[in-house]
């Protein structure tokens, strides 16, 4: 798995965070405290996101496993079944898989 997917987001979230804190020096009183509370929520919101995607790709990895190794509810021995077994474990992980990254996570759960 490449780092790069979960490090990005990160590194980006922190150069906004220091965009909006350099921009706002008017008053540091009244606007610190919301420009914080803004800049950190935002990059909670892309940290959860990334978490939220590298669930997804953990179902995508466990199934592949699944499919390829000799341990199965449905053996391949049995012509067929085995391989439509293997088969629907996959597209399942597929179909959830996109259907975590496709759709944002709620803050309201």
């Amino acid at each position: 798995m490449n780092s790069a997917v979960y490090v990005l987001p990160v590194v980006a979230a922190v150069y906004l965070f220091y965009r909006v804190w350099k921009s706002y020096r008017v008053d540091p009183d009244a606007f610190m405290t919301v420009l914080t509370f803004k800049a950190f929520s935002f990059f909670f919101t892309v940290l959860r996101y990334v978490f939220h995607i590298g669930k997804g790709l953990l179902v995508l990895l466990l199934s592949a496993v699944y499919a390829i190794s000799p341990i199965d509810f449905i053996p391949d021995v049995i012509l067929g079944l085995g391989q439509i077994d293997d088969g629907l474990a996959l597209v399942g992980s597929f179909v959830y898989f996109f259907k975590q990254t496709v759709t944002f996570p709620r803050s309201d759960k």
